[in-house]
């Protein structure tokens, strides 16, 4: 079983082969039932100020087991004891009390906060100097990376919004654009509504105007109409009715006999 990248101890066997003494009595501390679940913080060790700490980060937390791990492995390998001889530097810290110091590595700030996270360790008296300055420079390391972070979000948060006040500001100042309407779409501009509206009889003397006169068409070869010797309307109609017995398209004036030529033409 390995836990925290460190495998668990084995009951440690006697130290010679030959001798009488019987098996090793079971550790008192037993192994927690859940290795993962993280340890409840102490209230009587630290105060209201120091709960308000964020704790660490993953990376931070990464970087915290790999210091520990070194510290472990360069005190076991300078010890002379019969652990240190026959066991692995795994065992230097307790499961429970490693995993309690990772837990609350941040809240850990003086000496006396590190005797009760480690309480059970058992080279407590001997190591714990040299374990508090490692633990109190690693937490001045990741107070600064926090405070650099902070920095950086609110610089970049303030970029933001000069960017947007910027963009919002410009387009407060461009006026709005008019699309031309085009002629016949059925909506009249302002200048169109200006225009003077005329009168009923300058329309009408404006369409006379522009109507051509009667006299410049031909409607018959040979005959020309004007304003004075046309005839009413009821005539004409009555003149371009066809006679009985003659089609539609035939002349309807009575035809005259000539004595010269014998020939019959219309009476004018």
């Amino acid at each position: 079983m390995v836990f925290f990248n460190r495998p668990v101890p084995a009951p440690r066997p006697a130290p010679f082969p030959n001798s009488t003494t019987g098996p090793s009595p079971p550790d008192p501390s037993p192994l927690p039932s859940s290795p993962l679940e993280s340890p409840p913080l102490d209230p009587v060790l630290f105060d209201k100020s120091q709960k308000k700490i964020v704790r660490l980060t993953q990376d931070m937390q990464k970087i915290a087991s790999q210091a520990l791990d070194t510290f472990a492995r360069q005190k076991w390998l300078s010890k002379n004891t019969d652990d240190s001889r026959f066991f692995p530097y795994a065992v230097y810290f307790p499961l429970d009390g490693y995993q309690r110091l990772l837990h609350q590595f941040h809240l850990i700030r003086s000496q006396d906060s590190l005797k009760r996270v480690l309480f059970d360790w058992d080279y407590l008296r001997e190591d714990l100097p040299d374990l508090f300055i490692l633990v109190r420079d690693l937490n001045k390391q990741f107070d600064l990376a926090r405070v650099n972070n902070r920095q950086a979000a609110a610089l970049k948060g303030a970029e933001t919004r000069r960017r947007n006040a910027a963009a919002k500001a410009a387009a407060q100042a461009v006026p709005p654009v008019t699309m031309p309407i085009a002629v016949g779409s059925g909506v009249l501009t302002d200048a169109q509504n200006e225009w003077p509206t005329p009168s009923h009889k300058a329309a009408s003397d404006a369409m006379k105007s522009s109507r051509p006169s009667l006299n410049q068409h031909e409607y018959t070869p040979g005959f020309t109409y004007s304003d004075e010797n046309t005839p009413p309307m009821d005539a004409r109609a009555k003149r371009s009715r066809p006679r009985a017995g003659t089609s539609a398209g035939a002349d309807p004036r009575p035809l005259k006999r000539t004595r010269a030529s014998g020939k019959q033409k219309a009476v004018v």
